[in-house]
């Protein structure tokens, strides 16, 4: 049976905590700031576990946190704990899926907006030992030639080279890596999540995310989908996975459930059930 974390331990790290954190102006701000070394003078709209569903039977995502600053740029920013080798594809795919709901019909392709898909990672996926990894679209045959579609991914490493990082950057990369508190923007991070934690109705909803979860595995064990070979685990966690989504678990919160990748899960939400 999966295992949720305890309330009491949850960190910055953790998906439910960290979609909480970043509800706070100043902090996402900062996040935001630190990592693309820019000044947003305020946020205009906040949203986390932000569902976008285009099309009936099309595949739909969820994304952590999705905000735009008074300038109109859109930056979404997601916490990943899992190592994994498709952030190419998963952030192309977010970038579509932001543009097509933010673009009206009848808009003109220059009133696509500026934006940021920022993954904070636990891992180095491209193992060249970077803290930060800034991509846009160039020109290979001649990499001085930009495409300028102002679609930009980072992912963001904190056991990377700091060289060139800003201290408050590097501040905040410790704070990924070990919770260490050098700094008032990390004392004010550790603080929030402090709070967090201590926050009565966000504990409730954790824990009825808890008692969801076990009934969904309750009732798989007993229509015997949790049991026998590979091909029976992937079925029974399918019908987990199904489940779950219809309880309103997001899709980050599922795949932790069911020890799976997030790839993995969309895919089988999408399968017909038996």
């Amino acid at each position: 049976m999966a295992r949720m974390k305890p309330y009491d331990e949850l960190e910055f790290v953790d998906d439910f905590v960290f979609c909480k954190v970043m509800r706070r102006e100043e902090i996402c701000k900062k996040v935001i700031e630190l990592i693309l070394g820019v000044k947003i003078k305020s946020i205009r709209t906040f949203d986390s576990q932000h569902a976008i569903e285009l099309t009936a039977n099309g595949k739909g995502v969820r994304l952590d946190v999705i905000v735009d600053d008074d300038e109109g740029t859109i930056y979404n920013i997601e916490m990943q704990t899992s190592p994994e080798n498709e952030y190419g594809k998963r952030s192309r795919y977010y970038q579509g899926m932001i543009d097509l709901e933010t673009m009206s019909r009848g808009c003109e392709y220059s009133e696509l907006r500026k934006c940021y898909v920022i993954f904070l990672c636990l891992t180095d996926p491209f193992r060249k030992y970077r803290a930060v990894y800034t991509f846009e679209n160039r020109c290979v045959e001649d990499l001085s030639i930009r495409l300028k579609d102002e679609a930009y991914k980072v992912v963001v490493n904190p056991f990377g080279r700091t060289e060139g990082c800003s201290e408050e950057l590097k501040s905040f990369l410790g704070y990924l890596r070990k919770k260490t508190i050098s700094d008032t923007f990390t004392q004010m991070l550790d603080d929030e999540v402090k709070n967090v934690r201590a926050h009565e109705e966000w504990r409730a909803e954790y824990m009825l995310m808890g008692i969801k979860l076990r009934e969904a595995e309750e009732k798989a064990k007993k229509e015997g989908l949790a049991e026998g070979r590979a091909e029976g685990m992937t079925e029974s966690k399918t019908e987990t996975a199904k489940r779950l989504v219809q309880m309103g678990l997001t899709i980050d919160q599922i795949a932790k459930a069911v020890d799976a990748s997030k790839e993995d899960v969309q895919e089988w939400i999408t399968m017909p059930l038996r």
